[in-house]
Parts: C-alpha cells; sequence; structure tokens
C-alpha cells in the first residue's frame, strides 16, 4: 500500500514538473517534443 500511494505521488510530481517544463518552453519546442 505504500509503495502504491508512493508511486502515486512519485507520477503526480513528475507529471506537474512535465506541465510546468512544458509551460516555460516555447510552443515550437513543445510541439518536436
Amino acid at each position: 500500500m505504500t509503495n502504491r500511494r508512493n508511486f502515486i505521488k512519485t507520477t503526480a510530481l513528475g507529471a506537474a514538473g512535465f506541465t510546468i517544463g512544458g509551460m516555460g518552453l516555447s510552443p515550437k519546442s513543445y510541439a518536436s517534443v
């Protein structure tokens, strides 16, 4: 149970970081990814 909760937390943080990073990049660079 702890591992699953930790995994979800890590995934959520990763998704949030990716979204913020995508916003920081220019639309052209984001589209290429």
